[in-house]
């Protein structure tokens, strides 16, 4: 058994609840990638479907808690600008995913490095 200082025990918590922190909050940017991905699939799939249906087809638009009438290529041109902008909050959610999981490594290294230390 291995004798520890409270000095070191008090940084083996701090380090573990830290490591703890961070790995929820990767689990949540996860979901959330998850989310903007799914969103992303299901815009590009209406684009798609739009754009094979004739012209002059009659396209409602939900606003608030009515239906207006609207041209095909502006509900193209929305939905475009919001896989554009899904987009962009991927690329932002992935190098928030990347700099969590650095953190984790971290936190594990650090907590390795101080039982090590321990052992001694």
């Amino acid at each position: 058994m291995i004798t520890v200082s409270q000095e070191v025990y008090q940084t083996i918590v701090t380090v573990q609840e830290k490591k703890k922190a961070t790995t929820q909050k990767l689990q949540n940017t996860l979901l959330l990638i998850d989310i903007k991905q799914n969103a992303e699939k299901k815009s590009k799939f209406v684009i798609q479907k739009l754009k094979e249906i004739p012209p002059k087809t009659p396209v409602y638009n939900s606003s608030g808690r009515m239906f207006v009438s609207t041209s095909i290529e502006q509900v193209i041109d929305t939905k475009e600008r919001k896989v554009a902008r899904i987009t962009e909050e991927l690329k932002t959610l992935k190098k928030s995913k990347d700099f969590l999981e650095k953190q984790i490594s971290d936190a594990e290294k650090q907590l390795k490095e101080i039982v090590d230390q321990a052992k001694k």
